[in-house]
C-alpha cells in the first residue's frame, strides 16, 4: 500500500498533524481560505512530501466536503502513484496510526474503505469503543458512515469520481453541515465497495456537542434522500426520519417518510 494522507485545514494548527504523519505518508494539506499570514507561515513548512494547497471559498457555510475534494484532487496529481487515501480534519489528530495494521485490516475483509475512532466521548464513538474493528453496516445505519478519519482506496475514489463529476463527497452538500459523508458511504455499498471500522487509531479532538447539529441539518438530509432517489439508491429505514430539534438536550427524530 502506498498512502497518501490528506488533511482539511481551518485556523487550525497543522504542526501536530504533521508530527503524527510526517514519517509515515505524504502529507497535502488543503487549507481553507487561509489569511495571508496564514499562508506564508504554512508554506514554510512545505517540503518534497508535505504539500500545502489553498482552497478558496467565496461564501459562508460549511465546506468540509469540498476542500476534501480538492486536496484528494491536488493528491492524484502530484502523488500518481498512491494506492490509497487517508483523509483527516485538521483537529483530529490520529494517536499511533500503525499502517501496516490498517493495510492488513483492508486485505482481511477485502475493503476499499476503513473509518477511524472518535475518543474522549464523541458520539462518533458509540459502538465501535470496545469493539476492535469490523464491517459498517451501511444497509441499516447501525454504524454512520463519518469522514474526520478514514482510509479510502484509488480504485473506489476514481469510481465515486467518474459518476459524481470528478467529486468524491457531492457537491449538493456544499454550503450546509451534515450528510455529505453518509452519502458517501451509501454511494461506496451500492458501488459494490466494503466500509469498515477499527478502534486504532482513535482520533483525538473535542467530542460533538448540540451545536454540531446545526439549524440547516433537515435541509442536508432531504438533500441526501432526494440524490439516492436520483441515482436509485434504495432508501433505509432510518432514511424516513430527520433530526430536527432538540428536547431535553437530545435530538428528537420526526418521521418524515409519507412526504417522500
Amino acid at each position: 500500500m502506498e498512502p497518501v494522507a490528506i488533511v482539511i485545514l481551518k485556523q487550525q494548527d497543522y504542526m501536530n498533524m504533521i508530527e503524527a504523519l510526517k514519517q509515515k505518508m505524504p502529507l497535502v494539506f488543503s487549507y481553507d481560505t487561509p489569511t495571508k499570514e496564514e499562508w506564508n507561515k504554512a508554506s514554510s513548512f512545505s517540503t518534497e512530501n508535505i504539500m500545502f494547497t489553498k482552497f478558496e471559498r467565496t461564501e459562508s457555510g460549511f465546506f468540509a466536503g469540498a476542500n476534501r475534494n480538492n486536496g484528494l484532487k491536488v493528491a492524484m496529481e502530484k502523488f500518481p502513484n498512491a494506492t490509497h487515501y487517508f483523509f483527516f480534519d485538521g483537529d483530529r489528530v490520529p494517536d499511533n496510526l500503525d499502517v501496516k495494521y490498517i493495510e492488513q485490516l483492508l486485505l482481511n475483509y477485502d475493503a476499499d474503505c476503513c473509518l477511524f475512532t472518535c475518543e474522549n466521548g464523541d458520539n462518533r464513538a458509540i459502538r465501535r469503543t470496545d469493539i476492535p474493528h469490523g464491517i459498517v453496516d451501511t444497509g441499516c445505519m447501525v454504524s454512520d458512515f463519518y469522514s474526520c478519519g478514514f482510509i479510502i482506496s484509488r480504485k473506489a475514489c476514481e469510481k465515486i469520481l467518474n459518476i459524481n463529476n470528478g467529486n468524491l463527497f457531492h457537491p449538493n452538500f456544499n454550503g450546509i453541515w451534515g450528510e455529505e459523508d453518509k452519502f458517501l458511504g451509501i454511494q461506496l455499498d451500492n458501488l459494490g465497495f466494503k466500509t469498515i471500522f477499527s478502534n486504532k487509531p482513535r482520533l483525538g479532538g473535542k467530542p460533538l456537542t448540540n451545536a454540531d447539529f446545526v439549524k440547516n441539518y433537515d435541509i442536508s438530509l432531504q438533500r441526501r434522500i432526494n440524490l439516492m432517489m436520483q441515482y436509485g439508491y434504495p432508501l433505509r429505514p432510518f432514511d424516513k426520519y430527520e433530526r430536527l430539534t432538540f428536547i431535553n438536550g437530545k435530538p428528537v427524530s420526526i418521521y418524515i417518510g409519507d412526504s417522500l
